[in-house]
């Protein structure tokens, strides 16, 4: 990674001040982060087939659905220990 120092400096200027001065406390802190980040993987760039894109929108509906079941699993546990706890 390859690192860039640049800085950024923010300001508006509202006519209306009635909010206060946090907007202004907001502006002097905030700082910016750039970076540059290079990868030996594929490149984005190159095309996908249909085959593949439609066979990983299989396989990420799958996970969702398993993703969905566990999460009322979850739900309910968490509901039945609610009330077991009250009780």
């Amino acid at each position: 990674m390859k690192k860039q120092k640049k800085g950024l400096t923010v300001s508006w200027s509202d006519e209306d001040e009635s909010e206060g001065d946090v907007e202004s406390e907001a502006a002097k802190h905030i700082t910016a982060l750039t970076g540059i980040c290079m990868s030996d993987a594929e490149s984005c760039d190159e095309e996908i087939s249909y085959d593949d894109l439609a066979a990983s929108y299989k396989e990420l509906c799958i996970r969702s659905e398993k993703v969905c079941k566990t999460l009322e699993k979850q739900k309910k546990i968490t509901a039945q220990l609610q009330t077991e706890r009250y009780d």
